[in-house]
């Protein structure tokens, strides 16, 4: 058998190993995963102050200078507060859950 021939039947029988943790891009995606993640989190966070806010009858400017959110998504948020169709559940000390209306 030639050189290249068994050259070739000897790569074409090797097995194919390849490590994904060490692709750049894979890594790439997994920190813009873990970025888009954080990121949604502030936001909820955000809406969840803005209700909170107006639930305790803070103004809009306040509310809008607090979160940063922008005034027409804080109206929408003020407007299901009011309608009542917000409500959270917040952790008593001893780890249980109970809801606020």
């Amino acid at each position: 058998m030639a050189v290249q021939a068994l050259t070739i039947q000897i790569i074409e029988e090797m097995p194919w190993v390849y490590d994904i943790e060490t692709d750049i891009r894979y890594k790439q995606g997994i920190e813009k995963g873990i970025e888009e993640g954080i990121e949604k989190g502030e936001k909820l966070k955000a809406i969840e102050t803005a209700a909170k806010a107006f639930q305790k009858g803070l103004g809009l400017d306040f509310v809008m200078e607090l979160t940063g959110l922008e005034k027409d998504e804080l109206l929408q948020i003020q407007k299901r507060v009011e309608k009542g169709e917000v409500s959270f559940h917040q952790k008593k000390k001893n780890g249980s859950h109970k809801k606020n209306g």
